[in-house]
């Protein structure tokens, strides 16, 4: 038994606008996810640059690259 024509293409529409939706959906939540990480790590970054010192934007890149430096320090990256 099989689908009238018409009835297929919405079908098949259909699939495709959900597989879409889902793609687009997992997209936002990822970039909503990294954007909060980003706070809290430049969070952190403010909090070392005024505990170091005053709170300007010297001090907050300098302790932002230590944060970042002292959390890769462990991952070995090989010359190929």
């Amino acid at each position: 038994m099989s689908l009238p024509k018409k009835k297929k293409i919405i079908y098949m529409a259909s699939l495709v606008a959900t597989v879409i939706l889902v793609f687009s959906l997992f997209r936002m939540l990822t970039i909503e996810y990294a954007e909060m990480k980003a706070d809290k790590l430049f969070s952190q970054a403010e909090a070392l640059a005024r505990d170091n010192g005053s709170l300007n934007e010297e001090n907050v890149i300098f302790s932002l690259t230590k944060i970042i430096h002292d959390r890769f320090e462990h991952v070995n990256v090989s010359e190929s």
